[in-house]
């Protein structure tokens, strides 16, 4: 078990690897939040696993960096509700293979609500966001995907753990109904990383 303590966002975690991740976000309150073309959404209070994969360059180091950095400008469904939420988890495997379609079907087999066509725009899933009344246990995913994948090799799913729920979110962007309603705090990501 690797273990680091960093004020901002780590500086390398996997290197250039590709692979699939799920981000684990918590919303404190219900948040009607618009959402690109998806339009606005209603987030209701919870907890919500983003799926997305990590295939070009640059790998899961460069996509999970922009995840747990603000984004001034939106560039994918997930960067505009990450202002309104705290990333608490990581969890992600290195594989070449476009994992996130299989992952999505797995969260959504685990009684979650699926958020309609968020992250989904370029695929047949129903969604690659998912709402939960509690983080569903990483070993239950795993058994699920184990059993999916019934005899093939199953690459390992790391966790990295961000910050704890009730972490105060990022700053919202300005305009377009999404006007903060906190004042941003500085905080310091705690980043552990277990296999």
């Amino acid at each position: 078990m690797a273990a680091a303590i960093c004020s901002g966002v780590p500086q390398t975690l996997f290197g250039n690897r590709r692979g699939t991740y799920i981000l684990w976000l918590q919303l404190d309150r219900h948040r009607v939040v618009r959402v690109g073309r998806l339009g606005r959404l209603l987030f209701r209070r919870g907890c919500y696993g983003y799926v997305g994969s990590a295939l070009g360059p640059g790998g899961l180091d460069a996509r999970l960096k922009h995840h747990l950095r603000p984004s001034a400008r939106p560039h994918w469904h997930v960067d505009y509700l990450k202002p309104w939420a705290v990333i608490t988890e990581i969890w992600s495997t290195r594989s070449r293979q476009r994992w996130e379609h299989v992952w999505a079907d797995l969260l959504y087999g685990l009684n979650a609500l699926p958020v309609g066509r968020f992250g989904a725009s370029d695929c047949a899933c129903p969604s690659h966001l998912f709402c939960f009344s509690r983080r569903p246990r990483l070993a239950g995913f795993r058994r699920q995907w184990r059993q999916r994948l019934a005899g093939s090799p199953v690459p390992p799913i790391r966790r990295l753990i961000i910050a704890a729920p009730g972490a105060e979110p990022q700053k919202g962007p300005q305009g377009a109904g999404n006007a903060p309603t906190r004042k941003k705090i500085g905080r310091r990501i705690q980043c552990r990383l277990t296999p």
